[in-house]
């Protein structure tokens, strides 16, 4: 082995090489920004020696740990501050070269010094051929990008004095993939001329034990999962958004005084209060101020005073409860105004939503009035939409139509499920145009799985998608989407869970409700969801489970389903309190009402075969 001494930022670090790179302490490796440098405009590009392990992989997240007094600003910000900085201030310095008399035409940015006899403008040239095969030789090696965005870097390992310039050669490497991945360079460039010093405690820069890493700093401990989700990628989420904490169920502390207050008050019958003693009647009373109003963009802490000015729960200087924790960040009105979009983020949304996006109508072809009314908006919108029919379960073949296409699960017996669901304490009378609805969306994503398309959205067909509708998914899937994210309603009446930004909030099952009657009445809504279609076949596996449960009918209701399996999907929604946000529903009647008493008439209904 041949041992080279270089001279990195003013101090020695000595280096090895052998002819095997997996073998032994490592390899030389060049600084990329200075050979990229070189092949591309034909100048010289100094030479950096350090140690690599090719091993391991360089632990962004670890380079960036710092004592327990660094912020986390000061975390955060010396990545950029690395990424942004002038890639000369980590090469090593010409001086060296000139102190020894050696002309920049004759340094050799791969072998070190050239023949004296070769010509400058020889030179020139095959520096930058050579540069350009070097470059491509041990780029593959040294940096590589799956599909999901995620950058793996070899580790070097060298004392202290080669850290900030081996940290230097990756940086420049992970910034031009990012780069290409969509990230702005413009917030790279802003943050890092704040940063223009590198913190003192970041003189060591590798954290060998640690294997592969993600794209982005690390911003908050992730949430853990009983099923691993594929890493984002910056067009279907934002890599540095924060994603919430597990948590268990959340349910209202309630005085015992005031639920006997809430009990005496409320209006349904003493059986039923007697079949649910347990029951949280205030929270009860809340929800019934919601439903009441449930296209009036009016935020909980408003329905909480109401219920109590019908005497039937406490107000909130009393007793508060926040359904949407955190509310003050996202359970407002104004959250949902319109933006004066720019001409560039006009033209960059339509762009991600065409390169991203799939759109689908879901309705009945026996009311073609209500597809001809949002296919007219969306032509409005220029909005290209596949229309997916609706399921009508009066058709006596319907059933087992669904059942072959794999809609709904073979062993499925809706006879049984009906039989229950009349019986108490369930009392929901006919759900046959609710085993429609519920079949016709699993419909629409097995539509959505065939065609393939990274992000798809589902309308339903009473759906009103508001002027800015492309401009606003757009900002929030890369500003504001964690990307842990699995399915995201874009209209959720009446929501439940916890704020995690200004137009978002992460669904969390309602612990006040019992699980046999599927945690029902929160996050009502499916006018319009937006699916990720990757993870698309995980979540329909949890999500029939629940709906096709024959002893929980209340779960055939997919958006309570879905919010009662929360726990267990990735599920993000849009407050309908914020006005006018996303989009609105129109006043049509309710197909899925109107079949269920309709076929409450018909005898047939209820020894319908399974």
């Amino acid at each position: 082995q041949a041992k080279r001494e270089q001279t990195c930022h003013g101090a020695t670090c000595s280096c090895c090489r052998r002819n095997r790179p997996a073998v032994g302490c490592g390899r030389r490796v060049l600084e990329m920004a200075c050979i990229e440098n070189a092949a591309n405009t034909g100048k010289n590009a100094e030479e950096i020696v350090m140690c690599t392990q090719p091993d391991r992989l360089l632990d962004f997240e670890a380079c960036l740990e710092g004592p327990e007094e660094a912020t986390e600003w000061e975390r955060n910000g010396l990545l950029f501050s690395q990424l942004t900085s002038r890639t000369n201030s980590l090469s090593v310095s010409r001086a060296s070269s000139v102190s020894e008399g050696v002309p920049d035409a004759m340094i050799d940015p791969i072998g070190g010094r050239r023949p004296s006899a070769q010509s400058s403008t020889t030179a020139g040239t095959d520096t930058t051929v050579r540069a350009a095969k070097e470059l491509e030789r041990i780029k593959a090696p040294l940096l590589t990008m799956n599909n999901h965005g995620v950058v793996k870097v070899r580790s070097s390992v060298c004392p202290p004095c080669c850290g900030a310039a081996a940290f230097g050669a990756v940086s420049a490497l992970a910034v031009a993939a990012w780069l290409r991945r969509g990230v702005a360079g413009a917030a790279l460039h802003s943050v890092g001329a704040m940063l223009q010093e590198t913190p003192r405690w970041a003189t060591s820069l590798v954290r060998p034990e640690l294997e592969v890493v993600s794209a982005a700093p690390p911003l908050a401990p992730v949430m853990p999962r009983r099923h691993k989700i594929p890493p984002g990628r910056p067009s279907i989420c934002n890599l540095a958004a924060r994603t919430p904490s597990a948590r268990p169920l959340r349910k209202w502390r309630l005085d015992p005084g005031w639920k006997r207050v809430c009990e005496k008050a409320n209006q349904l019958p003493a059986s039923q209060k007697r079949k649910h003693a347990s029951r949280n009647w205030c929270w009860f009373a809340i929800k019934q101020a919601c439903y009441s109003s449930l296209k009036g963009h009016k935020p909980w802490a408003l329905l909480q005073n109401i219920s109590a000015s019908w005497g039937e729960a406490p107000p909130r200087s009393a007793e508060p409860f926040d359904p949407l924790e955190a509310a003050e960040i996202c359970d407002k009105p104004r959250n949902g105004r319109v933006r004066n979009w720019t001409s560039n983020e006009t033209a960059e949304a339509r762009e991600w939503f065409k390169n991203n996006v799939a759109v689908y109508v879901l309705g009945m072809f026996s009311d073609l009035d209500r597809w001809h009314m949002i296919s007219n908006r969306l032509k409005d919108l220029r909005i290209w939409a596949t229309h997916v029919p609706g399921v009508d379960m009066r058709d006596p073949n319907a059933l087992e139509t669904a059942k072959t296409e794999g809609w709904i699960p073979l062993g499925y017996n809706f006879s049984r499920a009906q039989a229950i669901a009349y019986q108490p304490p369930h009392f929901l009378g006919s759900m046959l145009g609710t085993l429609g609805c519920a079949t016709a969306h699993f419909r629409a994503q097995e539509k959505i799985r065939a065609d393939g398309t990274p992000l798809a959205v589902v309308f339903e067909d009473d759906s009103w998608p508001t002027e800015d509708f492309v401009e606003r998914l757009w900002s929030l899937v890369r500003q504001e989407l964690p990307c842990d994210w699995e399915v995201t309603s874009l209209y959720s009446r009446c929501p439940y869970g916890i704020c995690v930004s200004e137009h978002l909030s992460r669904v969390q099952p309602d612990g006040n409700e019992p699980a046999w009657q599927c945690r029902h009445g929160v996050n009502w809504g499916m006018q319009a969801v937006l699916y990720r279609t990757e993870v698309l076949p995980r979540v329909q596996e949890v999500w029939k489970r629940a709906v096709f449960d024959e002893e929980r009918p209340h779960c055939m209701d997919v958006d309570v389903a879905l919010a009662a399996i929360s726990d267990e999907v990735s599920f993000y929604a849009v407050p309908a309190v914020q006005d006018p946000g996303f989009l609105k529903e129109t006043n049509h009647p309710s197909l899925r009402y109107g079949i269920n008493k309709w076929s409450a008439a018909h005898p047939i209904t209820k020894t319908k075969p399974g």
